[in-house]
């Protein structure tokens, strides 16, 4: 099957039954999404999936409780929104309900908590409405 050339703009031409534009030379490709050009389709997502990191939760991490005594959580709220911590492990520079930064929860989250407060929030709002 030939790749057909682009429709919507001039810069494509056929040439060796394959289609080209310009997206090397410029790093644009203004052809749209029916471009048939090589280059373009080797270009990843940037909304694709990331390596996943240290500060990121285990696989299967499903915590019975905290392992810091530096904070509470409220009880709508499961302990795996927090990263795994190590036993007596200091969170942040002077953070602690009674030190100078009183939020030393921002220091235990990992890239995913946000996401998991953010529908414990919201199972608890619908709750509310109800």
């Amino acid at each position: 099957m030939k790749p057909l050339p682009c429709q919507r703009c001039s810069k494509c031409c056929k040439s060796n039954n394959t289609v080209k534009c310009d997206c090397e030379k410029t790093g644009v490709c203004n052809c749209g999404p029916d471009c048939q050009c090589p280059h373009c389709k080797k270009t990843p997502c940037p909304i694709g999936p990331k390596p996943r990191t240290a500060h990121d939760p285990p696989i299967g991490y499903d915590p019975k409780g905290l392992t810091t005594a530096a904070f509470k959580l409220p009880p709508f709220i499961k302990p795996f929104v927090i990263r795994p911590m190590e036993q007596g492990e200091v969170l942040g520079p002077d953070a602690g309900k009674d030190k100078c930064y009183k939020n030393p929860e921002m220091f235990s989250y990992h890239r995913f908590s946000y996401y998991d407060l953010k529908l414990a929030i919201n199972a608890v709002r619908n709750k509310c409405h109800e």
